[in-house]
């Protein structure tokens, strides 16, 4: 600031203070600023001087009671901060819900004290620069670097900005935006997806996979429901079901961020950065309709973002990428498929139902409830507790339909399956043959007797079967009468085995009487006499 000289200060004291000019007039007068006029009278009746001057009192004096020179540092008028206390209290170890102190709220604090001391305070640049030197940096202001092996680890989270989606009409609403890095290459992925849901999480990891054309050994993630089920700190986490089968087929290991600690993922934060202001920013004025076209524009965008040269490597992400690529497992040969859980109970045919088609378990599941898992391609079932896979079929074509697994049948039921492989008549046949040869000839002759062979087969077993209730040599002989009645029905021997049984019931014992005295015999009846 430009001194002023002591002939303006006494041409403003006079102009003012004797003419009662006012300040403008005064400022034009002498040639001076409003300010400054503002400042020599302020100054003025804060030093008691006014006009006329006091006599005797030269220049010199009124200038020095007008601008008193500063003190000198040790000798100033202002408080010292008791650095010691105010270090103590920001350095004391803060519980979980009480405030949070802040340097300006204890220099504020300082300005009161010294004010009330009479004394005027340093600035808060000063206080800061003073403080900063004793207390130094908080352990919970370091950052550690972390080293990541190429091809290790993977980094994904959801951005928290949207595109808006558009349809014919009207907004329908806005995409959420997937962001996934490797850490190493910081080569970086994004993909839109309609909500953060489990179903768009698991498949958003799924088209992460197949851009960078291999699967990291780790995934790190944050903790949000569609990946973390439940999340106990030191006693361990759960996944979400459908995130831990998907990491499971891709042989990766889910590793969640701990909660409220965005630095255990650091790469991706960052990369979150990059994917808003060189995609979204770059695609605001843009209309979308669907995710596929969003996910169009962000290809070609990426492919801009990653060829990009980095200042820190000298390289692009595509070029240090290229080093990192043959360091990713190899993608599994089966693509994961997305799919929906449906509770069923088996049934006493050791089969479940879904879609009215029928799908076997093991038999000995029969009655338990399961849980039923179907994709695209498969339908995969699972018990209830314990979640051990328990089949694995294909998805039937038509409905009402059985789908058996040979090994999920008890043994009886595999005995009489094999009944049909390959020639259920020529095993009838064969049985007929043991029963007896009059019960082959009237097999055969019942298989004649109609247009398809086929349609035999029932009733030739029934007859079969009667062998296990009734002797085979009464068998025989009830064939060898039907077959002389040129009758093919299960029904005639079945009755004929039913008579023949009867009348062996209905015939007397043949019991020879045993002698006695009291018993005359028949020689008595024939010489006609009688009791007498």
């Amino acid at each position: 600031m430009r001194r002023t000289d002591m002939q303006s200060i006494t041409r403003v004291l006079m102009l003012k203070l004797e003419q009662g000019l006012s300040m403008s007039r005064v400022a034009a007068a002498v040639g001076i600023g409003k300010a400054t006029v503002h400042d020599i009278l302020h100054r003025a009746d804060a030093a008691g001087v006014g006009w006329p001057l006091p006599e005797g009192m030269d220049e010199d004096e009124i200038r020095a009671r007008l601008y008193p020179k500063k003190p000198a540092p040790g000798a100033c008028a202002r408080l010292a901060p008791d650095f010691d206390g105010i270090r103590a209290e920001l350095t004391k170890p803060r519980r979980r819900r009480s405030p949070r102190l802040t340097r300006i709220l204890l220099w504020e604090e300082y300005c009161e004290e010294a004010w009330a001391a009479g004394k005027e305070p340093y600035s808060y640049a000063w206080f800061c620069d003073r403080l900063a030197d004793g207390v130094g940096v908080s352990q919970s202001a370091l950052k550690m670097r972390f080293d990541y092996p190429p091809g290790e680890y993977l980094m994904t989270d959801f951005s928290g900005k949207t595109l808006p989606l558009i349809g014919p009409g009207s907004p329908r609403g806005h995409a959420e935006i997937f962001v996934a890095v490797l850490p190493w290459s910081q080569k970086v992925f994004a993909y839109a997806v309609a909500s953060q849901t489990a179903q768009d999480w698991t498949l958003a990891h799924r088209a992460a996979f197949e851009f960078f054309g291999g699967v990291a050994t780790f995934v790190i993630h944050d903790n949000l429901p569609a990946g973390v089920t439940e999340n106990r700190g030191l006693d361990g986490l759960t996944l979400n079901r459908d995130f831990r089968m998907f990491c499971e087929h891709y042989h990766t290991v889910s590793l969640p961020a701990r909660q409220a600690r965005p630095r255990d993922k650091g790469a991706v934060e960052a990369a979150v950065g990059f994917v808003g202001s060189a995609l979204l920013a770059a695609l605001r004025r843009r209309n979308f309709f669907t995710c596929d076209e969003m996910n169009a524009a962000f290809r070609e965008r990426l492919g801009v973002l990653n060829g990009r040269r980095m200042k820190a490597y000298g390289k692009s992400r595509d070029e240090l990428f290229a080093e990192e690529r043959a360091l990713l497992k190899a993608l599994p040969a089966r693509r994961w498929e997305w799919a929906t859980w449906h509770p069923r109970k088996v049934g006493l045919d050791y089969h479940v139902t879904y879609d009215k088609r029928h799908y076997s378990v093991p038999w000995s599941h029969a009655g338990r409830r399961v849980q039923v898992r179907v994709a695209e391609r498969t339908l995969e079932i699972f018990s209830e507790q314990g979640g051990e896979r328990l089949a694995v079929h294909r998805p039937g074509a038509f409905k009402g339909r059985f789908c058996t697994e040979r090994d999920h049948m008890p043994s009886h039921h595999r005995e009489a399956l094999e009944l049909r492989v390959p020639d259920l008549g020529s095993w009838l046949l064969a049985k007929a043959s043991q029963t007896g040869p009059a019960v082959l000839r009237w097999a055969q002759g019942c298989m004649d007797a109609w247009e398809f062979p086929e349609q035999s087969f029932r009733t030739i077993r029934g007859v079969v079967s009667l062998a296990d209730k009734h002797p085979r040599e009464l068998v025989n002989a009830a064939c060898e009468d039907a077959i002389l009645e040129a009758n093919t029905s299960y029904g005639y021997v079945r009755d004929w085995l039913g008579k023949a049984r009867k009348a062996e019931a209905r015939v007397p014992p043949d019991e020879p009487i045993p002698p006695h005295d009291n018993v005359r015999g028949g020689a008595h009846y024939r010489r006609g006499r009688t009791h007498p």
